[in-house]
């Protein structure tokens, strides 16, 4: 996975509420075991630049804990972002 293809899976779980696959589940929940355990090598290599955009970028009500994750999922779609729809 390279940073535009996480970011972009990052956009649709903000957004649209679409899960993401595990390793990026793992990095929102705040599980880096998990998230390296599910990382191939490219992965790894992006890891410190996802959590940096999670910090800066996903409000922390999203992201942090497998019980925010959860509850973020649990609602509807906030509103649709350009890039997303459009990648």
């Amino acid at each position: 996975m390279n940073l535009e293809n996480a970011i972009r899976s990052l956009r649709l779980y903000q957004y649209n509420r679409v899960p993401t696959g595990g390793f990026l589940l793992a990095c929102l929940e705040n599980n880096l075991r998990e998230a390296f355990a599910r990382a191939d090598s490219e992965s790894i290599a992006i890891l410190v630049n996802i959590v940096s955009w999670l910090h800066w970028e996903m409000p922390g009500d999203m992201w942090g804990s497998r019980e925010r994750v959860k509850a973020h999922l649990a609602k509807g779609i906030i509103h649709t972002h350009p890039e997303v729809v459009n990648p």
